[in-house]
Protein backbone atom coordinates (compact mmCIF):
# COMPACT_ATOMS: atom_id res chain seq x y z
CA UNK A 1 0.00 0.00 0.00
CA UNK A 2 2.80 2.28 0.88
CA UNK A 3 4.53 1.55 -2.49
CA UNK A 4 1.17 2.32 -4.78
CA UNK A 5 0.86 5.72 -2.42
CA UNK A 6 3.95 7.00 -3.02
CA UNK A 7 3.45 6.30 -6.76
CA UNK A 8 0.25 8.40 -6.43
CA UNK A 9 2.73 11.06 -4.84
CA UNK A 10 1.87 10.55 -1.25
CA UNK A 11 5.58 9.18 -0.92
CA UNK A 12 5.54 9.82 3.10
CA UNK A 13 3.32 8.22 3.83
CA UNK A 14 5.18 4.49 2.91
CA UNK A 15 7.12 5.15 6.06
CA UNK A 16 4.21 6.09 8.55
CA UNK A 17 3.30 2.31 7.11
CA UNK A 18 6.77 0.87 7.54
CA UNK A 19 6.62 2.09 11.14
CA UNK A 20 3.41 0.94 11.78
CA UNK A 21 3.68 -2.95 10.09
CA UNK A 22 7.41 -2.53 12.42
CA UNK A 23 4.86 -2.33 15.36
CA UNK A 24 2.36 -4.99 14.14
CA UNK A 25 5.29 -7.28 13.72
CA UNK A 26 6.73 -6.56 17.48
CA UNK A 27 2.96 -7.06 18.50
CA UNK A 28 2.44 -10.47 17.04
CA UNK A 29 5.64 -11.52 18.25
CA UNK A 30 4.76 -10.50 21.73
CA UNK A 31 1.57 -12.62 21.46
CA UNK A 32 3.44 -15.83 20.11
CA UNK A 33 6.15 -15.76 22.62
CA UNK A 34 3.89 -15.03 25.94
CA UNK A 35 1.93 -17.98 24.59
CA UNK A 36 4.96 -20.46 24.40
CA UNK A 37 5.82 -19.28 28.23
CA UNK A 38 2.54 -20.08 29.45
CA UNK A 39 3.04 -23.52 27.87
CA UNK A 40 5.90 -24.28 29.67
CA UNK A 41 4.53 -22.88 32.88
CA UNK A 42 1.47 -24.89 34.86
CA UNK A 43 -1.80 -22.65 35.09
CA UNK A 44 -4.50 -23.19 36.80
CA UNK A 45 -7.56 -24.73 35.15
CA UNK A 46 -10.75 -21.90 34.07
CA UNK A 47 -14.05 -22.98 36.28
CA UNK A 48 -15.51 -23.67 33.32
CA UNK A 49 -13.57 -26.47 32.96
CA UNK A 50 -13.78 -27.66 36.97
CA UNK A 51 -17.07 -27.59 36.81
CA UNK A 52 -17.10 -29.64 33.54
CA UNK A 53 -15.03 -32.16 35.57
CA UNK A 54 -17.02 -32.11 38.48
CA UNK A 55 -20.34 -32.90 36.34
CA UNK A 56 -18.33 -35.79 34.01
CA UNK A 57 -17.87 -37.55 37.58
CA UNK A 58 -20.75 -36.97 38.87
CA UNK A 59 -22.35 -39.12 35.96
CA UNK A 60 -21.19 -42.36 37.20
CA UNK A 61 -23.24 -44.67 39.14
CA UNK A 62 -22.73 -45.37 42.58
CA UNK A 63 -20.63 -41.47 43.03
CA UNK A 64 -23.21 -38.95 45.50
CA UNK A 65 -20.23 -36.02 45.24
CA UNK A 66 -17.27 -34.85 43.66
CA UNK A 67 -15.13 -32.50 46.04
CA UNK A 68 -11.99 -30.99 46.43
CA UNK A 69 -11.17 -30.79 42.82
CA UNK A 70 -7.61 -29.87 41.75
CA UNK A 71 -6.68 -29.52 38.97
CA UNK A 72 -2.93 -28.01 36.71
CA UNK A 73 -2.40 -27.21 33.41
CA UNK A 74 0.71 -27.99 31.65
CA UNK A 75 1.14 -27.33 28.29
CA UNK A 76 -1.52 -28.96 26.77
CA UNK A 77 -2.03 -31.77 28.74
CA UNK A 78 -4.17 -31.56 32.50
CA UNK A 79 -3.77 -33.14 35.70
CA UNK A 80 -7.03 -33.68 38.19
CA UNK A 81 -6.81 -34.64 41.57
CA UNK A 82 -10.15 -35.44 43.47
CA UNK A 83 -12.36 -37.09 45.76
CA UNK A 84 -14.97 -38.68 45.24
CA UNK A 85 -17.81 -39.64 48.43
CA UNK A 86 -19.30 -42.98 47.43
CA UNK A 87 -22.99 -44.11 48.06
CA UNK A 88 -22.90 -46.18 51.18
CA UNK A 89 -23.69 -49.68 49.78
CA UNK A 90 -20.50 -49.98 47.60
CA UNK A 91 -18.21 -52.68 48.84
CA UNK A 92 -14.74 -52.66 47.67
CA UNK A 93 -15.24 -54.80 44.10
CA UNK A 94 -17.49 -51.85 42.93
CA UNK A 95 -15.99 -48.67 44.72
CA UNK A 96 -12.39 -49.95 42.41
CA UNK A 97 -14.81 -50.06 38.98
CA UNK A 98 -16.32 -47.01 39.79
CA UNK A 99 -12.96 -45.29 40.25
CA UNK A 100 -12.21 -46.30 36.73
CA UNK A 101 -15.20 -44.99 35.36
CA UNK A 102 -14.77 -41.89 36.98
CA UNK A 103 -11.76 -41.58 35.90
CA UNK A 104 -12.44 -42.72 31.95
CA UNK A 105 -15.60 -40.49 31.95
CA UNK A 106 -13.46 -36.97 33.11
CA UNK A 107 -10.32 -38.26 30.63
CA UNK A 108 -14.01 -38.06 27.98
CA UNK A 109 -14.97 -34.96 28.21
CA UNK A 110 -11.70 -33.01 28.89
CA UNK A 111 -9.35 -34.94 26.02
CA UNK A 112 -6.41 -33.05 26.68
CA UNK A 113 -6.65 -34.28 30.28
CA UNK A 114 -3.17 -36.61 30.71
CA UNK A 115 -3.91 -37.81 34.73
CA UNK A 116 -6.56 -38.09 37.15
CA UNK A 117 -5.77 -39.16 40.76
CA UNK A 118 -9.20 -40.20 42.51
CA UNK A 119 -9.47 -40.29 46.31
CA UNK A 120 -12.95 -42.35 47.47
CA UNK A 121 -14.66 -41.43 50.49
CA UNK A 122 -17.30 -43.81 51.73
Amino acid sequence: AGIVLARFGLGFLDPLIAIFETGHVLFSSGEVFGNGIRGLMDISVSPDKLLRIENAGCKVDGVKNVSDIRARQTGRDIFIDLKVDLQRDVNVAQASIIKRKVKSSIMEFLPQTKDVFVRLKA
